[in-house]
């Protein structure tokens, strides 16, 4: 697994709110974990939201010791990161109005297991790229009710107001998300900086273009901040290069259908070899009885066809004596 991180402060803000913290060895019961985070804007402390609920969570993370049930794990972090910064923003006035995305992952061989809060995103990148995870602001909720349309006035209008933040509220509601990887896949977590600058059309282009998982982040900074820079960028890319196929889901179901066929042609052979020859004679005999009385079928169908092609040609010849005959009455 090839892994790169940079955060930009883009061209227009003075403060970077994002965070983010890429751990590529074991935090806990994970085998990695990464986390990217936008601070909400209506507070200037925010940068302290992201940076600490990050912080918060990876600390929470640490302490898991056995299991292998990641989501229940995620939701208990998100639970508490969310409690811990919503009483840190009551207990001080400074802090009042702030809040943080928090879109969190781990890569487990093959399995892609992703949480998230607000509209950080992560995306999985192969012959197309395709969004994991769903905004949670009001334009992606009216979208999700149909009642707009996804990129109309509307849904620019409020495609920046947030549902779902940490911090916002007592309780928090993260969404979670699966998917199986192959070699040679993208994984790319990402703040707004980038998604609203860059398409995800030009996004693809440039994480499948040449050149390694560092070079590519630089291209994407670069082309954000080309577009405007209007937001701080943050990017996590992750390439993967291996997989262990023995601990493969798609590995063990090929070996698991493989297994069936081989288990059901050793029964088969089982039986057979169990056959004595009476048994094979009377094999014998129902199948020719079977081809005899298909072969009746067949010849009892075909003389009836035959029959019944005989009876509309007999029928079409009268009607054109008849109608001969009638021509010539009328001449």
């Amino acid at each position: 697994m090839q892994v790169a991180a940079k955060t930009n402060f883009g061209k227009i803000r003075q403060i970077n709110q994002d965070y983010y913290v890429v751990e590529e060895l074991p935090v806990g019961i994970f085998p990695n974990f990464f986390l990217v985070a936008d601070g909400v804007s209506s507070n200037i402390k925010s940068g302290y939201a992201s940076k600490h609920s990050c912080e918060f969570a990876i600390d929470q993370l640490k302490r898991t010791k056995v299991g292998d049930n990641y989501i229940e794990e995620m939701e208990k972090v998100y639970r508490m990161a969310n409690t811990d910064l919503f009483y840190r923003i009551l207990a001080n006035v400074d802090f009042s109005g702030m809040g943080t995305t928090l879109v969190m992952g781990t890569v487990d061989n093959d399995k892609l297991i992703v949480g998230n809060v607000g509209d950080s995103r992560c995306y999985h990148i192969r012959d197309e790229i395709v969004q994991i995870t769903r905004d949670h602001t009001v334009a992606e909720e009216l979208v999700y009710e149909k009642a707009i349309e996804k990129d109309s006035n509307i849904y620019n209008e409020y495609k920046h107001q947030l549902t779902r933040a940490i911090g916002a509220e007592k309780k928090i509601k993260p969404d979670f998300f699966e998917k199986i990887l192959l070699k040679g896949d993208y994984i790319l977590f990402c703040t707004d900086g980038l998604t609203n600058m860059v398409s995800d059309k030009d996004i693809y282009n440039i994480v499948t273009s040449e050149g390694s998982v560092d070079e590519k982040i630089d291209s994407l900074i670069r082309l954000a901040n080309d577009k405007g820079g209007i937001d701080n960028i943050t990017i996590i890319l992750i390439y993967i290069d291996y997989i262990d196929e023995s601990k493969s889901e798609l590995y063990k179901d090929d070996i698991g259908k493989h297994n069936k066929k081989i288990f059901d042609l050793i029964k088969e052979q089982e039986r057979m070899d169990n056959m004595n020859m009476d048994d094979i004679r009377d094999l014998q005999i129902d199948v020719e009885d079977i081809m005899k009385n298909d072969m009746a079928i067949r010849s009892d169908f075909t003389g009836r066809s035959r029959k019944k092609k005989n009876d509309v040609d007999e029928n079409v010849g009268n009607d054109i004596d008849k109608e001969e005959r009638k021509e010539g009455k009328d001449e």
